[in-house]
């Protein structure tokens, strides 16, 4: 049973593994408005409607939030994003702030150490290289 569980897991954490999730959890949600929408009639539809169109507006410090962003962005990594400025403070930032989710390891050290046990499993089975 855990090596079920083992293998279900190291299925979901793969890329590939990640891609379907991706896409089953896409095709779900895609079947549960279909039905939905196949349930309701066509009064019910556009009460739906002529509610999300009627919605009142966000308030101002909300409808200034995207200008807000594009102000602080342009701050922060320059106004022309193909630089090589922009290019260094957005690699200085994407390394600050995946460092704490490694523990501080560097990024290579990390991919080194799950790489090689994942060949160790993957080419000898589940016991090692002395299985051999």
């Amino acid at each position: 049973m855990a090596d079920a569980l083992d293998t279900i897991t190291k299925l979901i954490n793969s890329p590939p593994g990640q891609l379907a999730a991706g896409g089953v959890l896409a095709g779900v949600v895609w079947k549960f408005f279909e039905r939905i929408e196949a349930v309701l009639t066509d009064d019910t539809k556009k009460e739906i409607a002529v509610w999300l169109l009627g919605r009142k507006k966000l308030s101002p410090t909300f409808e200034q939030w995207p200008d807000t962003f594009a102000k602080i962005f342009d701050r922060v990594f320059t106004q022309n994003a193909i630089s090589t400025l922009c290019f260094a403070r957005s690699m200085i930032a994407s390394m600050a702030s995946s460092s704490p989710l490694h523990g501080g390891k560097r990024n290579h050290e990390v991919h080194a150490v799950a790489s090689r046990n994942f060949d160790q499993r993957s080419k000898f089975g589940s016991k090692g290289r002395n299985a051999a």
